[in-house]
């Protein structure tokens, strides 16, 4: 295989993977991902603390992106974390 066949098909991969990611995720999909019941994602939605579509303002789609983004908000520091802050904080 030449370099320039070998760079045509890692695009064409890192494409399909995009792809994959962006996938919209149905409601069921979506507290399925999240590990969460249809009942909290639908208050989830109401309260608008996470992002969806509504096409045709009928059923609810997700991007897997701002279900990472909700899912990931709130991180709790570890103690080691925290030792370092107040290292680099006193250092200053």
């Amino acid at each position: 295989m030449t370099k320039q066949q070998i760079q045509t098909e890692l695009t064409e991969i890192k494409q399909l993977l995009s792809n994959q990611n962006e996938k919209p995720l149905n409601f069921d999909e979506a507290a399925k991902y999240l590990s969460i019941t249809k009942s909290y994602l639908y208050k989830l939605c109401c309260w608008k603390q996470i992002s969806y579509f509504k096409p045709g303002g009928k059923k609810n789609f997700f991007k897997k992106s701002d279900l990472d983004k909700w899912l990931f908000r709130n991180k709790v520091k570890s103690n080691s974390q925290l030792e370092e802050e107040a290292i680099n904080k006193s250092e200053d």
